[in-house]
């Protein structure tokens, strides 16, 4: 926000344009809150280690719809069955590291069209490996894997799930590239 600040008295100080889009940003993630600064100037605290993707609450994981998307951007669901062991796990990872950091594996030959490009803005999953289950938050190229704080017995599904929100996603692809670097096939 704070380039938008900068920006308004540019723009003659249209507060109708800043109050528009502070209205917009709040529709995509109402919680999300914005602060005004002046050169940035923020205190610390505000912005860092917020613990605000903490996993101690998986039901809004589990939330198939939202109130409000961009229309540039897509979300997409794979559902997968719960895997067995922590192996099975790893090659989970690995495709989400072939996903997610594609330029570091252009050099190896991997059979998959990425004639156009995927820009995946957030990653979310729940994977369950045996009796247990992770959670997996991701920003752009950087993901966390957490263990699962929640009894399994609360948590209502039958199934793992990742979700892919961005722009530019093909659900066909990430299936055939689940299936052929993680070895698992998703509904």
């Amino acid at each position: 926000m704070e380039k938008l600040k900068r920006r308004r008295f540019i723009i003659g100080g249209d507060e109708g344009k800043l109050k528009s889009l502070e209205s917009r940003v709040k529709s995509i993630n109402a919680i999300a809150p914005i602060y005004e600064t002046k050169f940035g100037d923020i205190d610390l605290d505000k912005i860092l280690d917020l613990h605000a993707y903490d996993h101690r609450n998986i039901k809004p994981l589990l939330k198939e719809n939202t109130d409000f998307h961009d229309p540039t951007m897509t979300t997409i669901t794979l559902n997968f069955p719960k895997l067995k062991t922590e192996k099975e796990f790893a090659k989970l990872e690995y495709f989400l590291q072939r996903l997610l950091w594609r330029e570091e594996y252009e050099d190896e030959d991997d059979n998959h069209d990425h004639s156009h490009d995927m820009d995946i803005h957030r990653t979310k999953g729940l994977v369950f490996i045996g009796d247990d289950y992770k959670v997996i938050q991701g920003v752009r190229k950087t993901y966390e894997v957490e263990e699962g704080l929640q009894d399994i017995g609360e948590v209502e599904l039958d199934s793992s799930k990742l979700v892919f929100i961005g722009k530019n996603l093909q659900e066909t692809e990430l299936k055939n590239m689940l299936k052929s670097i993680g070895e698992i096939e998703a509904f």
